[in-house]
């Protein structure tokens, strides 16, 4: 499901298609967990569609009607629901930024 990448100074990691067919089934999971696991914690970040659109609990965008593959996902942070963390890859993941995309601190 994952693919080790060399040649970049470090070892990086890319999903295959096997890994990127799994993001609706995680989302839905996602929205399970948020419904009957831990239904006071709001999610962290919002999932958009690069239309604008936020994605609903299947990972679709409802005014394109697509499920969009995660390369056409964009993640932001809850404005009402900062995150608290200060490490580096923490801070670099409030900035938006397309899932898949390496995030960089």
């Amino acid at each position: 499901m994952v693919a080790k990448l060399e040649g970049h100074g470090h070892p990086e990691y890319e999903l295959t298609p096997v890994g990127v067919a799994l993001h609706p089934v995680l989302m839905s999971l996602s929205a399970w967990g948020r419904e009957y696991a831990n239904p006071e914690r709001r999610p962290s970040r919002i999932l958009t569609h690069l239309c604008g659109t936020r994605l609903d609990d299947a990972a679709r965008c409802p005014t394109c009607d697509v499920t969009p593959p995660p390369g056409d996902v964009v993640s932001t942070p809850d404005p009402d629901n900062p995150g608290r963390r200060t490490d580096r890859v923490s801070v670099a993941l409030r900035r938006p930024h397309r899932l898949l995309e390496p995030v960089r601190g």
